[in-house]
């Protein structure tokens, strides 16, 4: 008797109950045309315990939806959502791709549509993908040479507003402000153990000026799908509000999204500023390997 079975016998005495798994599970059995015997015979298992699964009197393993998933030959956005069913976390496949020219083109359909005002949009580890002119201009009225060069094809959110010389000294309040961002990237190592993410949480909590109690300011001050923030340019001070939203394009993987980062003016003057900067005839001019386009 297999593993699996054996916990069939514990799961007796509960309620049968319809679950995401075993609905996923019979679709995809009738998909492949295959019958529990069948399907059990190929896994080394009872067509009791395929049974089981189905109706939710079982619990799968992560080596059963894993067996699952090679025999129905799925790919790894419809495994992972196998894997997410049964309630165990996504194998790490990423949004840390390179933008194919379609997905390229769509998200910057997005990005141009937001004009006057800024918006980016990064992976899963901060990597910025495409920006608009306005967030381009923004960084260049900041003085970032660095991120705003024609060569600088790699760029990190959390590098610009980190970095003393990315964004940290023109962000009023910089350090509730860094604290709540380390939290949000904190609480996604947690939850996969990603080892990208374990690297990325290293290299920020490196980085000088982080409190040492910084989880317990971050509490206080936390922004989960929007945050505000306020920067002072040697032109003036500026005031955003931020939206964030998740993009997850069905070409990639369950956990593969992009997080689009769309500011907003937070006073007439912030508003007055971006609608001017987009009349000059420098700002149609801006070039970058990143910056978005439609066409």
């Amino acid at each position: 008797m297999s593993q699996d079975e054996l916990s069939d016998k514990s799961e007796l005495d509960d309620q049968p109950q319809e679950a995401a798994f075993g609905r996923m599970l019979k679709f995809w059995r009738s998909q492949s045309g295959l019958s529990q015997a069948q399907l059990s015979a190929r896994l080394g298992t009872s067509s009791r315990h395929i049974s089981f699964l189905e109706t939710g009197r079982s619990r799968p393993s992560r080596a059963m939806v894993q067996r699952l998933q090679q025999e129905f030959k799925l790919s790894s956005r419809e495994g992972n959502l196998l894997l997410q069913s049964a309630g165990f976390l996504p194998n790490s496949v990423a949004s840390r791709q390179v933008l194919g020219e379609r997905l390229k083109r769509q998200m910057g359909w997005m990005l141009e549509k937001h004009e006057p005002y800024p918006a980016f949009i990064v992976n899963d580890l901060g990597d910025v993908l495409l920006f608009n002119r306005a967030w381009l201009n923004l960084m260049q009225q900041a003085g970032l040479k660095a991120g705003c060069e024609a060569s600088a094809i790699q760029m990190n959110m959390y590098h610009l507003f980190f970095s003393e010389e990315g964004m940290r000294y023109v962000i009023d309040g910089w350090e509730d402000f860094s604290c709540a961002l380390l939290m949000q990237v904190k609480e996604q190592q947690l939850l996969t153990n990603d080892s990208k993410l374990n690297e990325l949480m290293e290299w920020l909590e490196a980085y000088p000026g982080i409190p040492k109690n910084w989880p317990e300011i971050a509490r206080q001050v936390r922004f989960d799908s929007s945050y505000d923030i306020r920067v002072t340019l040697p032109q003036s001070d500026y005031s955003m509000k931020t939206v964030v939203t998740a993009i997850e394009p069905i070409t990639l993987s369950a956990n593969g999204t992009f997080k689009l980062h769309s500011f907003f003016p937070g006073d007439i003057a912030t508003q007055q500023w971006w609608q001017s900067a987009a009349t000059r005839k420098a700002y149609g001019e801006l070039k970058h390997p990143l910056l978005a386009t439609a066409t």
